[in-house]
């Protein structure tokens, strides 16, 4: 939940609907020593034991749990969010170790858009 300065009626705040709003890094609340911003992990290589499975380009948080958007050479997966998948995240190195990524499905990947 949030409120935003000069918003105080249900109309203006429908006229934001769709609008990016952003919060300073040092308005975040801090976390545990367990816990991660998702947007920390952009960029990231995500490796199953020794094969490079792909890069974190996104995420998308569900009502049951938060996936990381991974691209792949063959293509797209979602990573949930679980000790099942995730094993460890090290933002300071690049990478993150998973397990178990060949049970998840793979989206072909969208083709860039060019002008």
């Amino acid at each position: 939940l949030a409120t935003i300065e000069g918003v105080s009626e249900r109309d203006g705040a429908e006229a934001l609907r769709g609008t990016e709003i952003g919060v300073p890094r040092a308005a975040l609340p801090a976390i545990d020593d367990d816990e991660v911003y998702l947007v920390d992990l952009l960029g990231l290589e995500v490796w199953d034991g020794d094969r490079k499975v792909g890069v974190v380009e996104g995420f998308f948080e569900y009502p049951s749990v938060s996936c990381l958007s991974v691209v792949g050479d063959d293509g797209v997966r979602e990573l949930p969010m679980l000790d099942d998948f995730v094993l460890r995240t090290d933002a300071v190195n690049g990478r993150i170790e998973a397990a178990r990524t060949d049970e998840l499905p793979v989206e072909p990947k969208r083709p860039s858009k060019s002008r």
